[in-house]
């Protein structure tokens, strides 16, 4: 609680080791989705058990405490229950199929074909004179025999140039150093992506672009959990310690990558691919500061 007054730090801290704060479930899981969890001392007061002693502490008691994300996210998903799955329709084998029930085959009564009128004499054609013999066309002198035409064959057209780092990338070609803020607004505009966000180990955010309703500093206090629990999965399974991995969340993509520690989101559009080739250039650009740093 560092955010938290020196004198009130000061007066807990020989309670440390035998009183607990029991945060409400409801009031908390609407903190979290606002991206802030706070209180007044007053609250906070009724939730520390057991109680505190009367007059421990002088501070007014509509003053607003902050608790942080980093510590309240764990704890809030390890309370959380799954939910229980819907019990598979079943489909009683004795309902007739009326769809696909046979049959009768219907029969038609076939009419003789009517009988064929009679034959009727056809007239005899009267005679008539040949045609006179067509004059004789007068001969054409010979054309002369038109050149041949040059095929021409399309252009074949020019290769992509691709960009052969961040400052290429970005269209700033002398800028050797990027802010965090710079590099986040940056990538939230490739194709393909909606929003960045880069978050310390501890789920502080470092700089955030996330499209609505996504809230940063919920996602930055999250993405530390999430990666641990994967490498944990990878570890187990013998296959070492991940670096990158991605997640699809209906159509949308997302990749998280760890350089160092600082962990890097690359948030996409619903129904693309991220631009994966640019997004190379950003991590090698973080893991090159993160060598010199």
């Amino acid at each position: 609680m560092a955010a938290w007054p020196e004198t009130l730090r000061s007066a807990l801290a020989p309670l440390a080791g035998g009183c607990q704060l029991q945060l409400p479930f409801t009031e908390t899981e609407q903190g979290l989705k606002r991206g802030k969890i706070a209180y007044s001392w007053a609250q906070i007061k009724q939730w520390i058990k057991p109680e505190l002693p009367a007059g421990i502490m002088d501070l007014a008691e509509e003053t607003p405490l902050l608790i942080p994300l980093n510590l309240v996210v764990p704890l809030f998903l390890a309370t959380r229950k799954p939910s229980t799955p819907k019990a598979a329709s079943t489909i009683d084998a004795k309902i007739p199929d009326v769809f696909f029930a046979a049959q009768p085959a219907a029969t038609a009564e076939v009419e003789p074909p009517p009988a064929a009128p009679p034959a009727v004499e056809a007239p005899q054609p009267a005679a008539v004179a040949p045609p006179a013999p067509p004059a004789p066309a007068k001969a054409q002198p010979p054309q002369p025999a038109s050149p041949p035409m040059a095929v021409v064959e399309p252009a074949a057209p020019a290769p992509e140039v691709q960009p052969e780092d961040m400052a290429t990338l970005f269209g700033q070609p002398f800028k050797k150093s990027w802010a965090p803020v710079e590099i986040i607004q940056k990538c939230s505009g490739l194709p393909g992506m909606s929003g960045a966000l880069m978050a310390l180990q501890d789920g502080l955010l470092v700089a955030g672009q996330m499209p609505s309703p996504v809230n940063s500093e919920t996602m930055a206090a999250f993405l530390p959990q999430m990666f641990g629990r994967m490498s944990h999965y990878t570890k187990e399974l013998k296959l070492g310690e991940p670096t990158q991995f991605m997640l699809v969340v209906g159509d949308v993509p997302m990749q998280i990558n760890k350089v160092g520690g600082i962990f890097f989101l690359a948030y996409g559009c619903a129904g693309q691919r991220l631009p994966a080739a640019q997004l190379e250039l950003v991590i090698a650009h973080l893991e090159q500061q993160s060598r010199n740093a």
